[in-house]
Parts: C-alpha cells; sequence; structure tokens
C-alpha cells in the first residue's frame, strides 16, 4: 500500500501541481482566473469527497482495494484528459472530480490504515505514510519542472497512464485487492496486541 501511495505522488502530485499552472498560462486565455477556478475546484470536490467519505457506509471488506484501485485509476485517466484538455471549463470539472476522488480516498484510506494498525504501531506507520506521501512530492515537482520544459501535455498524459495502469495493475494482485494483511503480519498484530 505504501507502494502505491508513494507512487501515486510521484506520478500525479508532480505533474499536476507543476501542469495546472503550466496550461493556464500557456494554454487557456484566462490566464490567472484559469488557474485559479482549476485549483478551486480541486479544492471544492476535496471537500466533497470527505463529506461523502464520512457519510456513506464503508465499502465491503472484499471489495475496499478494488473501490481504491479504481479510483486511483479513476485519478490517472483524469490526470491524463487534462493534459489534452483544451477548454477552462472542462479542465475544472476534470479538477472538480479528481478533487473529489482524492478527499474520498484520503478519509477512507488514512481511517482505514489507523482502524487495522495495532495500537502500538500507529505512530510509526503513520510516519511512513506521510513519507511516502509527502517526502516524494519536492523530487516528484522538480522531475516534472525538467520535463514540463519538453511537452507539458506529455508530462501530463504519461504520468497520469502511469498512475492508471498502476490502478489497474495491483487489482491483479489478490492481497492488495483483498487489503488483507498476510498472515505473518495477522499474527504479529495479534501478538503485539497481547503484549
Amino acid at each position: 500500500f505504501f507502494f502505491v501511495v508513494a507512487a501515486v505522488t510521484f506520478f500525479f502530485n508532480g505533474p499536476f501541481n507543476i501542469g495546472i499552472p503550466l496550461l493556464a498560462d500557456t494554454r487557456f486565455p484566462e490566464g490567472a482566473v484559469a488557474y485559479g477556478t482549476i485549483l478551486s475546484t480541486w479544492g471544492a470536490g476535496s471537500l466533497v469527497g470527505m463529506i461523502v467519505a464520512g457519510v456513506l457506509p464503508r465499502p465491503n471488506p472484499k471489495r475496499t482495494g478494488t473501490v481504491l484501485l479504481i479510483l486511483v485509476s479513476v485519478m490517472g485517466i483524469g490526470l491524463a484528459f487534462l493534459g489534452v484538455s483544451n477548454s477552462m471549463i472542462f479542465a475544472s470539472t476534470i479538477s472538480l472530480v479528481l478533487g473529489a476522488v482524492d478527499g474520498y480516498i484520503n478519509i477512507f484510506f488514512v481511517t482505514w490504515v489507523q482502524s487495522r494498525a495495532p495500537k502500538a504501531l500507529i505512530g510509526r506507520l503513520m510516519s511512513l505514510l506521510m513519507f511516502s506521501s509527502s517526502g516524494l512530492l519536492p523530487v516528484s515537482m522538480a522531475l516534472s519542472g525538467a520535463l514540463s520544459r519538453v511537452d507539458v501535455t506529455l508530462l501530463l498524459t504519461v504520468s497520469g497512464s502511469i498512475v492508471a495502469l498502476l490502478g489497474l495493475v495491483m487489482t491483479s494482485n489478490p492481497t492488495v485487492r483483498a487489503m488483507e494483511p498476510s498472515n505473518a503480519v495477522a499474527a504479529s498484530r495479534s501478538t503485539l496486541e497481547r503484549s
């Protein structure tokens, strides 16, 4: 799961944060208004996604991994569509959807991780999760900045395609799809909880 989080951070967050201002500056005639609108719709979508994650019942535990990985694929597809969008309205609509998916994933996945982890390991687990999601962001942004000088459309479409394929490929792993710990992890968790 940390691999998925790290990969999404690396291939999504950097290209999104670098690509949106470049698209607003070079492609959309609205310029700064387009940039502000796209980021505002992301924020609005994120708020909606967080509310939905708190209101809707959790997915069936047997389908949790599949739901999460499908949402990761949706984020990749959305990023690729941002790369080819030619209007502020289309880009803002995509950003709204991406924000909602991201907000839902953030609330659902973090609470799921914390509810499954042994209490003695929550701090360590969350530090690894935060490193996976934040520690790679500067590297991703630096590489995205360099690649965007070649072609911002290519940056967004290739990065989005990688994220989408990652989500689809990971669904073929039964352990990830079921979001169940291996027997060794389950045994060590029960040992920690007894001690």
